[in-house]
């Protein structure tokens, strides 16, 4: 997605031109819009009773996708929100802080999502690591009952923070949460 780019060496010459589209994308609801629809449709892995919810068949079952279920959410919350302002920050607890300083979401709860944000891609690298080990191939998919207690709480809590934040956001944005 062209609104998330980074130079990975030298410089990036199209820097300018994107950012004129992010600033120009404000002026367009319907594409303001349509940001918020993908941040707010994805849904984290908690249940009715706020229990971890995993695949419950197939070669994914008893596993729950972090990136899918939590990084990839936080991200797109983040960049709805920054691209609505007009904000070409493009890295996602920049935009979160950013966001917040703009008045746009509490300081509060971009806090906590940058704190969701950083415990998630520790629990997945961590995994990906553990699968290395194990001469796994490397992929997304936790199984929570392999985890402590305390992370499979910190997942939750991390997954709820989400929740309440795609919740604001679908009131802001006038969208249906999903």
């Amino acid at each position: 997605m062209a609104l998330d780019y980074r130079s990975v060496a030298g410089p990036l010459d199209l820097e300018p031109i994107f950012d004129d589209a992010i600033r120009t994308a404000t002026r367009d609801p319907a594409f303001v819009r349509g940001l918020a629809v993908v941040a707010v449709q994805a849904k984290p892995p908690t249940g009715f009773f706020r229990d971890l919810v995993v695949e419950d068949g197939g070669a994914h079952a008893g596993t729950l996708d972090v990136k899918i279920g939590g990084i990839v959410p936080i991200t797109s919350l983040a960049r709805a929100r920054a691209i609505s302002l007009g904000l070409t920050l493009n890295r996602t607890v920049a935009r979160l802080r950013a966001v917040a300083d703009a008045g746009a979401l509490s300081h509060e709860s971009a806090f906590e999502l940058e704190e969701a944000f950083r415990f998630l891609w520790r629990v997945r690298l961590e995994h990906q690591a553990r699968c290395l080990e194990e001469g796994r191939r490397a992929d997304d998919r936790v199984d929570p009952r392999a985890l402590g207690q305390l992370t499979r709480v910190g997942l939750k809590e991390a997954f709820r923070a989400i929740v309440r934040a795609q919740r604001a956001l679908a009131l802001d944005a006038g969208v249906r949460a999903g």
